[in-house]
Formats: structure tokens, C-alpha cells, sequence
């Protein structure tokens, strides 16, 4: 497969690269949860810096049907004084929710997944993190 306007070595990159998505597709849960681990060390100890002030994860993967340690990312990232904002729309009408215990700062939940209406939604905030949300609706402070 060549892709016009692109070197050998990009071509090769860009294969390998699809090659690996496609085996990552073909594990099971198992392997997958394997694979989160690996990335949750990843994340601790290369991706977040000085500069990292949120973090969006989802909770449930719909592609790969893997449950995210939410719990543990929060504390991760609470540790550093990081914001964590949680994708619930996959996860909440198949798991049990225990707010306080996953502690993350903000939890989005889409209603249409759990057989409600189409464009209602459910955002779950702190109190505290919802008192230092300032909303300026498109204006500057």
C-alpha cells in the first residue's frame, strides 16, 4: 500500500501502525485489561506533566467492551491536582455507580443509552467542582 506524497519509510510506519491497531482489535478482555495497565504506567510516568490540567477517559469501551480503572486514574491524577472528566454514556446503564468511590470530579452520562430520550443528558459534578466552573457563555472575563 502506497500513499502518494509519502516516503517509503512513512508508508512502512503508517502500515505497521495499522497492522498493530488490528491485533489490539483481536484480543480478548483479558489481554485488553493487560494492555490498560501497561498504559496506566505509561500515563503515570510519561504523560502527564506540569502542564496537564484534565483529564477524559471513558469508562466502558463500546469497541472492546474493557472497563477503564477509573478509580485508580482519578487518584492518579487527583495526586497532581488534575481535574478528571469520566465518559459514563457506555458505562452507566451496565454498571453498578458508586460516585463517591471512582471520586472523579465529573461524570457524563447520555440518556438515550439507557432508553431515554434522545438529546437529554446527565451531567454528575463536585460541588466544589462545579463552584469553580465559571461559565462565561462565549464572553471573556
Amino acid at each position: 500500500m502506497y500513499r502518494r506524497g509519502r516516503s517509503f519509510e512513512e508508508t512502512k510506519q503508517f502500515k505497521n501502525a495499522i497492522n498493530d491497531y488490528n491485533k489490539v482489535l483481536e484480543l480478548d478482555k483479558e489481554n485488553v485489561n493487560a494492555i490498560l495497565s501497561l498504559a496506566i504506567n505509561s500515563l503515570r510516568e510519561k504523560k502527564i506533566t506540569s502542564k496537564t490540567k484534565l483529564i477524559s477517559i471513558t469508562h466502558l469501551s463500546n469497541v472492546t467492551g474493557a472497563i477503564l480503572p477509573v478509580k485508580e486514574i482519578t487518584q492518579l491524577a487527583h495526586s497532581k491536582g488534575i481535574i478528571v472528566v469520566v465518559d459514563g454514556c457506555q458505562g452507566a446503564p451496565h454498571l453498578k455507580l458508586d460516585m463517591q468511590d471512582l471520586d472523579c470530579d465529573f461524570y457524563a452520562i447520555s440518556c438515550h443509552k439507557m432508553y431515554g430520550p434522545t438529546g437529554l443528558g446527565i451531567l454528575y459534578g463536585k460541588k466544589n467542582g462545579l463552584r469553580n466552573y465559571h461559565h462565561t457563555k462565549g464572553e471573556e472575563e
